[in-house]
């Protein structure tokens, strides 16, 4: 084909197929000759591609798909003749590339799996779990190493979730349907992943594998998966185990401890990353005590803590609670003692306020972050209005009518019908318009494979014009309309229904608008070098909050104008003027909105290209106001942040609720596993501790995170620390010593028990962890010389461990590693046994200490010497009440550290210890705890908010 001709066709088509870039267009097209394809054999292609590309969603997307797709193809010429003997495949092609950039990609990555898009036997029909599960055990049993059966796995979960996503797009299968077949895929996943982690696992042959459960919570508990969701999973096992099991390779292992294993190594299986991806998010926070409970609990656990620990939110979540995996018994008595739970018990006013005191703080949160009106899950008229509809009358009627427990919401609409609870419009007006956001949902998740529910800014005009498009309009007008009058009816529902206020008149969805000051400033940035330009702005700037205003000055005229160094590059200019406004007004909202400014300033200076920063701001604004939240509330974290660039990726991406992951310990020890040098060890744990902190603020900062889980997360960071420390100074020593293995089997009976609020899993940003140190030596008891060398062993390690601390201090990580509560304080060993431990306790302890050991628990190292010094501290401290003597000594010592500790001034300002404040509260809950921990062993915790609520749980 001649250059005349390829100009004729540009000219002619491009524009008419949509592209907004017709010579881009143009110069993809002719990348597409070469390895035995030429110009005149692709010319019959042409018309058809470009009618293909008039109907799909984005064009350019989709032309850039394809021409990365054909060029990685081997056999170009016989795909080319299958295109043109079949244009429909080229039409599916630009329809499902067009809307998704994360299938675009699989396509490439993947050439061979075109055949799903090309052959609609390939395809298929809707496919059930056992469906499922009966293709990947064929395809991963045919493995016979483990990372080969991972490994098979991803890939063919990628498969299906291609396969079940072009039926999607091209209309086959509705939204019901689609959610649940991903649900199908996810059982099967979770099935197989369950049987390769029991083949990991494997015992004697006279031991019997103990019944253990895996149940679905969430979205997948109740058939309803997105494209990018999470999978909400608990973990629950049998009673009455034996205590402990023993391995094929003879090892005796603690059961408590093997299952915990097993269950981690599960969540490993279906969440780690490879160059396939991976399986499965995992979130495990639906247990019992969120992040900080154990992986998996008896049977008789969840009982416990559902009859007197489970709050509110928890039954709600356990609406939707469904057996997946493992044993089938274990999981019908989990489900039965779930359904008398949920429905067992009358709903009462005050559960129905709490319920909607948290629907509103859901939609606070949502409007704090700007989301309201953009954000179709959680924002006004969103998926979350509906399910909380559905949800708060299947609790309160549930009991009367069983039809109504169902985990699915479609279905629950359904019932609620039936039951003459919703009136046959209302359940019709609710489930299209839950099918529609859910839909909505989807595509919005499908352009890049991400887990996000919210809208294009109405600001970006073309962006919001193709989510229009993938959703099936041909223009953006009739979507918002139809999207503005749905959302409109579903928030009077809401009202009506869940509320239960009465039905106001309908408020119009308004689309985003920017303060006219901010536009105003956007414009004056076109004179920000000029002295009017620069008086003005300085005068809008004044009035918005900004103090310091030549400070803020410069940040806008730096990348404008630049500087005295130099201009900057041409594309900068035009890249910061759109984002412009609405970064301002982020920062005039945060609480500084000069660190916010100067931060998001450092930041541009320090990242290699500042125009693609500015463009990540545009295409990811929810971003961009993280980013200034941060800044404005912790500059000293955002700091972190500009010298560590590449946390940025995994710092703000976002999940349905919070990131989540197998747990810190895994990671962090994945992470080392790699590092030989003992420095690069220590560089990468400080970076790691640096970078967690940065995450549990973030969360904490836009509301994602509330106070208890904030503390719990620090507390597991710590924790996480610990064990990797003990684990590698260990290693360190043991590989330097005269007898390897004699000081392997020493070190590794050591343990750390936390105290203060590291052992009430309550630990803050600058809190101390407070630890002893504890050992076993009971192997050569009547060798003086070998229990001498064990001491030496034990106290050697410790003492690595405290200068490693020091070290990762002066690194730039926020800790410090406090013995000063273990006995005799400073002058003491660094290091005990049990045995000294509790000869101390009984003949030296002074009250305080045994005040102070209440928050004793066991963190890292040993797990059978940790726990066994853990119930003997807790029998010191609970044991028993308290002596006259022993109350007015803590009430002295209460009395002392109010007037010692704090000036006069301070009384009325110190959170801590002045009036009214953390410490008054910690102190009433001890001290009850231990008048009369001997009476009840529900007072048997450390954490401050636990022991209060098991104080209320005894009338106390």
């Amino acid at each position: 084909m001649t250059v005349l001709a390829w100009e004729e066709i540009a000219s002619s088509h491009l524009t008419q197929a949509g592209l907004n870039d017709p010579e881009k267009g143009l110069r993809s097209l002719r990348e597409l000759a070469g390895q035995g394809v030429s110009d005149d054999d692709l010319e019959p292609l042409l018309t058809p591609l470009l009618l293909a590309l008039q109907d799909a969603p984005d064009a350019d997307r989709a032309l850039g798909s394809f021409v990365r797709w054909f060029s990685a193809l081997s056999g170009r010429y016989s795909y080319l003749q299958l295109l043109l003997r079949h244009p429909v495949a080229l039409q599916v092609f630009c329809l499902v590339t067009g809307s998704s950039q994360y299938f675009a990609d699989l396509l490439v990555r993947h050439p061979e799996t075109f055949e799903i898009l090309a052959n609609p036997g390939v395809r298929g029909g809707i496919k059930s779990g056992a469906t499922f599960y009966k293709e990947v055990s064929a395809l991963v049993g045919a493995c016979q190493q483990v990372v080969l059966k991972k490994d098979a796995l991803r890939r063919w979960k990628a498969r299906e979730m291609l396969r079940i996503g072009v039926r999607d797009l091209v209309g086959l299968g509705d939204m019901p349907s689609t959610a649940r077949e991903f649900s199908n895929l996810a059982d099967s996943c979770v099935q197989c992943a369950y049987d390769m982690t029991v083949l990991q696992f494997p015992l004697a042959p006279d031991q019997t594998l103990p019944p253990i459960a895996v149940i679905g919570m969430g979205k997948l508990g109740g058939q309803e998966l997105n494209y990018s969701s999470d999978i909400d999973l608990v973990f629950v096992h049998g009673d009455n185990l034996p205590y402990e099991l023993t391995t094929a390779e003879g090892r005796k292992v603690e059961t408590v401890t093997w299952l915990g294993r097993f269950a981690e190594s599960l969540i490993k299986t279906l969440s780690e990353e490879s160059a396939n991806g991976h399986v499965f998010r995992v979130d495990m926070r639906l247990r019992p005590e969120g992040r900080f409970g154990p992986l998996s609990r008896s049977l008789s656990g969840f009982r416990a803590y559902y009859e007197s620990w489970a709050e509110n939110w928890e039954r709600q979540a356990l609406l939707k609670a469904r057996f997946l995996a493992g044993n089938r018994a274990l999981g019908d008595a989990y489900a039965a003692l779930v359904e008398e739970y949920v429905f067992g018990q009358k709903v009462t006013s005050v559960f129905l306020q709490d319920m909607r005191d948290n629907k509103r703080r859901i939609e606070k949160h949502c409007a704090l972050e700007r989301q309201t009106e953009t954000n179709v899950k959680t924002g006004y008229g969103g998926i979350r209005d509906i399910e909380f509809i559905v949800q708060r009358f299947q609790l309160e009627y549930g009991s009367r009518y069983t039809r109504l427990r169902t985990p699915n919401t479609l279905q629950g609409l359904q019932r609620l019908w039936q039951a003459r609870l919703l009136t046959e419009q209302e359940a019709k007006d609710l489930s299209h318009d839950y099918i529609f956001l859910r839909n909505l949902e989807h595509r919005l998740q499908l352009l890049q494979g991400f887990q996000t529910q919210n809208l294009p800014p109405a600001s970006q005009e073309r962006e919001r014009y193709q989510v229009a498009r993938r959703m099936g309009y041909p223009a953006r007008e009739e979507f918002e309309e139809d999207l503005s009058a749905l959302r409109n009816r579903t928030h009077q529902y809401l009202l009506s229904r869940f509320y239960e206020e009465p039905s106001s008149e309908e408020i119009p969805l308004t689309p985003e608008h920017q303060s006219d000051v901010w536009e105003e400033i956007g414009d004056l940035l076109d004179v920000i070098d000029t002295p009017t330009g620069q008086n003005r702005t300085t005068d809008l700037l004044r009035a918005e909050g900004f103090s310091n205003l030549p400070n803020a000055l410069r940040a806008l005229q730096m990348p404008i104008v630049g500087n005295n160094f130099g201009a900057m590059p041409p594309d900068t200019a035009p890249k910061f003027k759109t984002i412009a406004p609405r970064l301002l007004a982020a920062c005039a909202h945060s609480p500084s909105p000069d660190a916010a400014l100067g931060g998001i300033e450092d930041l541009a200076v320090a990242v290699p290209n500042r125009a693609q920063l500015y463009t990540s701001f545009q295409d990811s604004p929810e971003v961009m106001v993280r980013l200034v939240q941060l800044a404005g509330s912790a500059p000293h974290l955002f700091q972190k942040v500009v010298r560590h660039q590449e946390w940025l990726e995994t710092l703000f991406t976002q999940n349905e609720e919070e990131e989540e992951r197998v747990s810190l310990l895994t990671e962090l020890r994945e992470r080392l596993a790699g590092v030989r040098k003992w420095e690069s060890k220590i560089e990468s744990l400080a970076r790691f501790h640096q970078r967690e902190v940065v995450r549990t603020a973030l969360h904490e900062i836009v509301g994602e995170a509330d106070t208890p889980r904030t503390l719990s997360s620090l507390t597991e960071l710590a924790e996480a620390v610990l064990a990797v420390l003990i684990e590698i100074c260990a290693e360190e020593q043991i590989t330097h010593h005269k007898e390897p293995e004699f000081a392997r089997r020493v070190l590794e009976r050591v343990a750390v028990i936390g105290m203060g609020k590291l052992g009430g899993a309550e630990l803050g940003y600058s809190s101390d962890w407070d630890v002893v140190f504890v050992y076993e030596n009971s192997r050569y008891p009547d060798d003086a010389a070998r229990v001498e060398e064990q001491y030496s062993l034990a106290n050697g390690l410790v003492e690595r461990i405290l200068s490693v601390g020091k070290t990762l201090e002066q690194k730039g990580a926020s800790l410090e590693i406090d013995l000063r509560l273990r006995p005799w304080g400073r002058t003491g060993s660094l290091i005990f046994t049990p045995r000294a431990l509790m000869q101390y306790y009984h003949e030296a302890m002074e009250t305080w200490e045994r005040h102070a050991a209440l928050k004793s628990r066991f963190l890292a190292g040993s797990a059978y010497v940790g726990r066994r010094f853990e119930r003997l501290l807790r029998g010191v401290s609970f044991g028993r009440g308290i002596t006259t003597a022993e109350n007015t000594a803590i009430l002295n010592m209460k009395r002392r550290i109010e007037n010692e500790r704090l000036k006069p001034a301070e009384h009325a300002t110190n959170l801590k210890l002045g009036q009214g404040g953390l410490m008054d509260a910690e102190w009433l809950a001890q001290r009850l705890q231990l008048l009369f921990g001997g009476r009840f062993r529900s007072l048997w915790v450390s954490n401050t908010l636990q022991s209060l609520t098991a104080l209320v749980g005894v009338n106390l």
